[in-house]
């Protein structure tokens, strides 16, 4: 569909002049003829690279390079890590150490490794284990429990979040 009136002033130029084939339909020829000329014709809208010639009028900003905060990098040699402590990553020694005397492992709770007490205990009346999850051992409750309904035995992921007994009934016999 062709447009009634044009919507650029048809530039004069020769039929010899390259930028505009003549094999093109006469309005894209109008067109690109109009984008290929310079800006100090009064017939183009449009500078020699098709932007806007108000636009470019405004005073262009060069973007400011952000300043990029270098990451505190592990000490050790070779070692690309972030810091953690000292200078040094969790790796080769970073992070806070046990509170125990002579003991150089890192604090894992409460100021103590995971030898000297450093994690939560069950918060059953009278249990010592170890919490799993939600402050329960795997006893009490921690843990993930098998989805079916009413059965509070300990799940697994690798039996599809069920546990021993309810894994074993759906098998395929």
């Amino acid at each position: 569909m062709q447009p009634s009136t044009p919507l650029l002033a048809a530039p004069t130029h020769s039929p010899a002049d390259p930028a505009v084939s003549p094999a093109l339909p006469e309005h894209t020829q109008r067109l690109s003829s109009a984008l290929c000329e310079s800006v100090d014709s009064p017939a183009s809208i449009f500078d020699s690279e098709g932007v806007d010639a108000e636009e470019e009028e405004a005073p262009a900003r060069s973007p400011q390079p952000k300043k990029k905060r270098k990451a505190r990098i592990c000490k050790t040699e070779g070692c690309e890590k972030y810091v953690v402590d000292r200078g040094l990553c969790i790796r080769h020694g970073g992070g806070k150490r046990c509170s125990v005397d002579s003991c150089n492992c890192r604090a894992q709770n409460r100021g103590l490794c995971w030898k000297h007490g450093g994690y939560t205990r069950c918060t059953h009346a009278g249990c010592a284990k170890i919490a799993v999850s939600h402050g329960l051992c795997w006893a009490h409750g921690g843990g993930k429990r098998c989805l079916v309904n009413g059965c509070q035995k300990p799940a697994y992921e690798r039996n599809g979040n069920l546990c021993v007994d309810h894994c074993q009934e759906a098998l395929p016999q």
